[in-house]
């Protein structure tokens, strides 16, 4: 696995995990990075987001009831999009206890140098869901305009 990610800005837009090379169909492209929490504090964080305009930071590891919540110590890989055309996905792996599991990105399809990372969202993926949290911006082909829907 190569450093292939760089985060970009876009000022009237938003913010993206785009590919530095080219990336090849099944590749693990890069580990999904962020604090591990517990439920219970995984509720009270994202009511804390949907009051300050956060979202979507928080994952759930496998079905335990553990969540990785990226937004204070998250990786590059928190900046990914949804697509409901997606070019990746994510992969949880890892044995025994659910500390000792990771979520990886990998490759669907190839991606370009220079294009966009996107993944379906695993839904609900936040606790506690507004609509403002399933509303689907991404453009692609058949979109479902909701990630609810997925």
């Amino acid at each position: 696995m190569h450093l292939c990610l760089c985060v970009l800005v876009f000022i009237l837009a938003h913010h993206g995990l785009f590919a530095t090379r080219a990336i090849a169909a099944q590749e693990v492209v890069t580990e999904f990075k962020g604090e591990l929490i517990g439920a219970a504090e995984a509720q009270q964080r994202v009511a804390h987001y949907n009051d300050t305009g956060f979202s979507g930071c928080l994952l759930q590891v496998g079905n335990d009831p553990l969540y990785l919540d990226a937004l204070l110590k998250g990786y590059p890989t928190r900046f990914v999009n949804h697509s409901c055309g997606p070019n990746a996905y994510l992969h949880t792996a890892g044995k025994g206890a659910a500390q000792s599991k990771r979520i990886w990105v990998c490759s669907m399809k190839e991606i370009g140098a220079g294009e966009d990372l996107c993944i379906t969202y695993p839904w609900p993926f936040t606790i506690s869901p507004t609509a403002a949290d399933t509303k689907c911006t991404c453009g692609a082909p058949g979109c479902q305009e909701d990630i609810s829907a997925q």
